[in-house]
């Protein structure tokens, strides 16, 4: 079984991971080659790469046109015939046609002067919740004052909106973490990151852009049998074993799940010492109630709502 576990060492928008030494480097490369994509009399003005990966980065740059930050999400190394591109077109298509306030707006879809695919955001200036986490893990005082557990489960309700009215729409996010939930300044919870998401077999109503564009071959590409793709301690047992026959809108139930796990205990649901552990730990079901991984008191009621998801 091959695991493709970008997702677990690959920064995103809104989160970067200053521990790992690859990320600098990926991040100064990205930031050369899109800077070379928008010479100066382009619209946009790169001014910081923000996140890498492999293939891709994000970017914060400035739109002259409307004159505001976007963010935008950049291909690279690869060309518009791919499979690989096919998939960040999708991701681009499916994210423009969920307009809802906890999922991040696209505003243009189109090619660099290099033929890479991008698309623009809007930028939501804020933390991660991953951030959050850590910093309150970390005992910062205003981050523990600022997000008291009551304002956690608000921010995960209105994740929960934003996956319920996606899974509407006939489309599951199933990579659910909370580096790709973004807090804004204004206190808006956004879900980011949909490259891994997938179409159900009966699509929602309203979804035309999608009917209009089909990219069959995506869905083979995102959801391959025997692939692995997630982020352990997060992704669900299907996702874990890649029984593609099994994923479908229950694995972002299973992640809201242990997003919730995360925020009452400050650790992940998986307590595995590396990411092939943590797959196999999930994938036998090897789950610890949240009250036996930590000292203080977690409400009974809390507790079975995390174990239930």
């Amino acid at each position: 079984m091959h695991m493709d576990l970008s997702r677990f060492y690959t920064s995103t928008y809104g989160y970067n991971e200053p521990d790992k030494p690859r990320s600098a480097d990926l991040l100064a490369e990205s930031l050369t080659v899109c800077r070379a994509a928008w010479p100066k009399d382009s619209r946009y003005r790169i001014d910081e790469a923000i996140a890498a990966g492999g293939m891709g980065a994000i970017l914060k740059a400035w739109d002259h046109d409307a004159q505001r930050y976007v963010a935008m999400k950049v291909m690279l190394r690869d060309d518009l015939e791919s499979s690989a591109s096919q998939a960040f077109l999708h991701e681009a298509h499916i994210v423009a046609s969920l307009e809802h306030p906890n999922i991040v707006p696209v505003h243009e879809v189109g090619a660099t002067a290099f033929g890479d695919p991008y698309f623009t955001m809007k930028w939501v200036q804020g933390d991660s919740l991953a951030d959050i986490l850590l910093k309150q893990q970390r005992g910062d005082a205003t981050y523990l004052a600022d997000y008291p557990i009551a304002s956690l489960l608000d921010i995960l309700i209105k994740i929960a909106d934003a996956i319920d009215f996606a899974h509407s729409r006939g489309v599951w996010h199933l990579d659910l973490k909370p580096h790709n939930i973004l807090i804004g300044q204004f206190g808006e919870a956004i879900v980011l990151d949909w490259g891994l998401a997938k179409l159900s077999d009966e699509l929602g109503p309203d979804l035309p852009l999608l009917e209009a564009a089909p990219l069959p071959a995506t869905a083979t590409l995102l959801l391959s049998q025997g692939i692995v793709r997630g982020t352990p301690g997060f992704m669900a047992p299907e996702q874990a074993s890649a029984d593609v026959a099994q994923i479908d809108h229950r694995s972002d139930i299973f992640a809201l799940g242990s997003i919730l796990y995360t925020m009452v205990t400050h650790k992940h649901l998986i307590a595995g010492d590396s990411s092939k552990e943590m797959i196999q730990y999930t994938i036998n079901g090897q789950f610890v109630p949240p009250g036996r991984r930590v000292r203080r008191d977690i409400p009974k009621s809390l507790e079975a709502i995390v174990m239930k998801c």
